[in-house]
């Protein structure tokens, strides 16, 4: 998916959030995880591989995703990685798997915190209207 995301934008600074998710995040998590579960005697299946590059310019406008789309579908994988990395740690009987998982969640965090900052200067972050209660007062 995030290869996805890097061939339907030329936005740089989302390009380098992407890719550093991409690289801190998702390569060296996946990799502990399989190391993990390989010296358990767990046989790992067999992925889809990695999509191919492609030119951003020659995807047609009506399939392409646009900058505020990924952002925002990025944000949302991370809040499941946070959700999932949660789960693992508490839900671990042992010690390294939560530790392993405690790990993972400091790293998932930092990347919420780049993308969270990029959002918010390219507008992209949206705060939600004001509540106003029966009576006409704003609330909150």
């Amino acid at each position: 998916m995030c290869l996805m995301m890097l061939n339907h934008t030329n936005d740089t600074e989302l390009k380098e959030v992407i890719e550093h998710f991409i690289s801190d995040v998702l390569e060296p998590q996946g990799e502990q995880l399989s190391d993990f579960l390989r010296n358990e005697g767990i046989d790992m299946p067999h992925g889809t591989g990695d999509k191919p590059k492609a030119n951003e310019q020659q995807i047609p406008p009506g399939a392409k995703m646009t900058d505020n789309e990924i952002s925002n579908m990025l944000i949302v994988k991370l809040n499941g990685l946070l959700l999932f990395c949660f789960m693992g740690l508490f839900s671990g009987l042992r010690d390294d798997i939560s530790g392993m998982f405690y790990n993972f969640q400091g790293h998932v965090i930092v990347q919420t915190y780049t993308l969270k900052k990029l959002m918010q200067k390219r507008g992209w972050l949206l705060v939600p209207p004001y509540y106003y209660a029966s009576h006409g007062a704003p609330v909150g």
